[in-house]
């Protein structure tokens, strides 16, 4: 009984989610998310780019120190 109850539930609220995106997509407002998205991407690959590249830099530095 429970399980079908969860069952219930669970495609009941992929209803609603697909409703709301559906209601963004008209409306521009999933345009708007999306770009957020990949401008957070950007700056989320930025960042661990530059951590690398210190990381590196830094290894580099210690080597010379050791050698």
């Amino acid at each position: 009984m429970k399980e079908v109850k969860r069952k219930k539930l669970t495609v009941e609220t992929e209803k609603k989610v697909m409703r709301e995106y559906e209601e963004d997509m008209k409306s521009g407002k999933r345009d708007k998310m999306d770009e957020a998205e990949d401008t957070l991407g950007r700056f989320e690959y930025e960042i661990e780019s530059t951590k690398r590249s210190y990381l590196h830099n830094l290894l580099n530095l210690l080597k010379l120190k050791t050698s």
